[in-house]
């Protein structure tokens, strides 16, 4: 099969060889139809004998040519032998589809990759191309930016950080803009790989941008290096939306000097802690909920939301006014998706509540979050949906309590006065002053 395909390269680069006058310019004349029959008689060799092997290698039942015309089996080293010759692809980029691999998988199955069981085919897409670049190539793919963060993505991160030199990872939301004009309103990462670097991980913030930055939008994009605790410091192993070196060494010394979130609370009902299952421009935390009516009026249940249970009052009110902070949304900008809001992310955050309820800071952080919970119902503002009015407290309008919780977290912390002010500047830029 392979031998196939070398003769292949081989008639190939004569055929055109023929047509060109030794530098690439094409002579005069007619092509010789005689040498181009020749030519893809001999493809067409090499894609059967590739076809029945591929055949034969996965056991299908069944008539080969039913199958043969049901899958259409593409080889890449038959189509372009001469590319396969000289060790793969210069350069790949691609846009490759956004569909669930559980519909193609009613149709048409693959096996073989280290991305086979990931819930979208645009995976299988990207290590595939990845791997049809040669050792010095270059790719550029764009996909959803699930690619950066999801635990079931997982297998596509690693194989792609085992098998290339260096990539760089930059990640788009979709509001107030987003990458794709039309109907593909989606949350995107570019994944860009060159092969002969040993320069490593680049990742940037999931950046969020207005209509009249779009020309702007690549040549002001930011990289960084994420030090290995930021890319376990999550839930599971991700790629941290994160470029900013200030932010970077903060998590850094909490992630090695502070306990999670998560171990703080208990495992039985105690009291509780709630929080919105989405978020945007603020996390919507807190201890009482806010009201939500259906159409006729009558008040209903808060839809969309989630519960922390902590075992002592003291410590949940900790919890609740470290998630309200500064540090809080951040953690969250770094660690979700920049639209849901996850048990698992609030958990992993690294704040020691127990400590903190029990620390020089515990009174002052306890009588802020009492503050809070008294200031956030005179911030309710409200969503409608099919009748539906649901309230949400905006956190953003009560900086001049969550503000004075962040200096408290940061002397807790032995932070600066410098990455204090350049967490609130980063605050800021993630949230354009706007209101939605």
């Amino acid at each position: 099969m392979l031998e196939g395909a070398e003769q292949a390269a081989a008639a190939y680069e004569e055929f055109t060889a023929a047509q060109t006058d030794g530098v690439g310019r094409a002579r005069g004349g007619s092509v010789d139809p005689v040498a181009k029959k020749l030519l893809l008689r001999r493809f067409e060799q090499t894609r059967g004998v590739a076809d029945r092997a591929l055949f034969g290698l996965r056991a299908e039942a069944g008539d080969f040519q039913a199958w043969r015309e049901s899958h259409q089996p593409f080889h890449w080293f038959a189509e372009f032998p001469n590319v396969w010759r000289r060790g793969g692809f210069d350069v790949i980029v691609g846009n490759p589809p956004y569909i669930k691999a559980s519909d193609v998988r009613r149709k048409y199955r693959w096996q073989g990759f280290a991305t086979d069981e990931c819930p979208d085919i645009y995976a299988v897409c990207t290590e595939r191309a990845a791997g049809l670049l040669n050792d010095a190539g270059r790719m550029a793919f764009i996909v959803k930016h699930s690619a950066s963060f999801a635990k079931a993505f997982a297998p596509l991160r690693s194989v792609l950080e085992e098998r290339n030199g260096a990539q760089w990872i930059s990640s788009y939301a979709k509001r107030p803009d987003y990458l794709f004009a039309g109907s593909a309103q989606v949350r995107n990462s570019i994944i860009c790989i060159a092969r002969d670097s040993d320069r490593g991980l680049r990742v940037s913030r999931c950046r969020r941008w207005p209509s009249e930055s779009r020309p702007h939008l690549f040549e002001t994009q930011q990289y960084l290096g994420p030090q290995a605790s930021l890319l376990r410091g999550g839930p599971w192993p991700q790629w941290p939306f994160i470029d900013d070196p200030d932010l970077q060494a903060v998590l850094d010394s909490l992630l090695a000097t502070q306990a999670r979130l998560s171990d703080s609370l208990c495992s039985q009902s105690g009291t509780s802690l709630r929080f919105k299952k989405d978020a945007q421009y603020a996390l919507g935390i807190y201890i009482d909920e806010p009201p939500a009516y259906d159409a006729a009026g009558r008040l209903i249940p808060l839809p969309k939301t989630g519960a922390l249970q902590f075992a002592d009052q003291t410590v949940r009110d900790v919890a609740f006014a470290a998630l309200a902070s500064a540090w809080g949304y951040l953690w969250w900008a770094v660690y979700g998706d920049e639209f849901d809001v996850t048990r698992g992310v609030l958990c992993s955050f690294p704040v020691n509540a127990a400590a903190l309820a029990t620390g020089r800071a515990g009174p002052d952080l306890l009588g802020l979050a009492e503050r809070l919970r008294d200031e956030l119902p005179r911030h309710l503002k409200w969503q409608t949906n099919a009748g539906v009015r649901v309230g949400r407290y905006d956190l953003r309008d009560c900086t001049h309590i969550t503000d004075k919780i962040d200096r408290l977290l940061a002397d807790a912390w032995e932070l600066t006065t410098e990455q204090l002010e350049a967490a609130w500047n980063l605050r800021d830029r993630l949230n354009f002053g706007q209101r939605d």
